[in-house]
Formats: structure tokens, C-alpha cells, sequence
């Protein structure tokens, strides 16, 4: 899921700024309050990410002379677009092999202990699709006694 997260120059230096459930950055932007252009500000020189979303802005960011000059930025407004996703923590887990995948079969089929083909894919944030496909899967040792 894609989120947009807005950042209040004028409490930029009150509280920290995190992108909850972040997975993976997407843009970074305002608008110019004299022209309405959008203004792109760049990945590790105007803001650096966490992996948990928490954001840092460096020393020679252009967010702290957008804080002294905020006349330039439109409604004061820095705009953080993101994907986001409730798995994002388990992705990070250092520890982790693997998927679980729990299959459900109802009870009406519990005679048919063949399944003729099973697919499972995997669609990362990059658009990228990862599958596995399976044939004539014997499920008999899982059912019967």
C-alpha cells in the first residue's frame, strides 16, 4: 500500500518524524508556494531512513533552509510518499528462512487427498513476482491414519 506522510516545517525541530510500517521510499517532495511546482528533495543528501521509517535530516540538508525560509514552501507542507506494509518487520528479521503457508482444505474433500496443481506466488515492491508451482501434491499422509 502506498501512504503519504506529511511533515509540518514549522515542528520539524519539536518531535521525530517516522514512517510507520515502512517498507520502501517512493518520493520526497513540496510544492513551491510562488510557482506550485513540485520540488523533489533527494534520498541520503535532504533526508535518510531507518529501516524501522525513523528519519533523520543531515547537516547540509535543504529541509533546514526550507525551516529559515518557509515562505517557499507551500502551506509549510513536505510531502513523503512510501509503501508501507504490516509484514515490513518481519521482512527485516535476520533469523527468519522461510515462509509458513497455511493451507486450508475443507472437510468435504477429506476422500480427495491429491491436489492436481498448487500455486504460490510472491509479489515483492519492486513489482517483481516470485512463484513456485507445484504438481500433484499427495497430501494422503497428512489425513489419513
Amino acid at each position: 500500500m502506498t501512504y503519504t506522510r506529511t511533515l509540518d516545517l514549522e515542528q520539524l525541530y519539536e518531535r521525530g518524524f517516522k514512517l510507520e510500517n515502512y517498507a520502501k521510499m517512493i518520493d520526497a517532495y513540496y510544492y513551491n508556494s510562488t510557482t506550485d511546482d513540485k520540488v523533489a528533495l533527494e534520498f541520503g543528501i535532504d533526508y535518510v531512513l531507518d529501516d524501522a521509517g525513523v528519519m533523520e535530516f543531515p547537516k547540509n540538508s535543504l529541509i533546514h533552509d526550507l525551516y529559515q525560509n518557509s515562505t517557499e514552501v507551500k502551506d509549510n507542507v513536505i510531502y513523503f510518499e512510501y509503501s508501507a506494509s504490516i509484514f515490513s518487520q518481519l521482512f527485516e528479521l535476520s533469523n527468519a528462512d522461510g515462509f509458513f503457508i497455511n493451507f486450508t482444505m475443507p472437510a468435504i474433500y477429506y476422500q480427495h487427498t491429491t491436489i492436481e496443481k498448487l500455486i504460490i506466488s510472491f509479489n515483492d515492491l519492486d513489482g517483481n513476482s516470485f512463484g513456485k508451482t507445484y504438481y500433484d501434491l499427495n497430501l494422503r499422509k497428512y489425513f489419513m491414519d
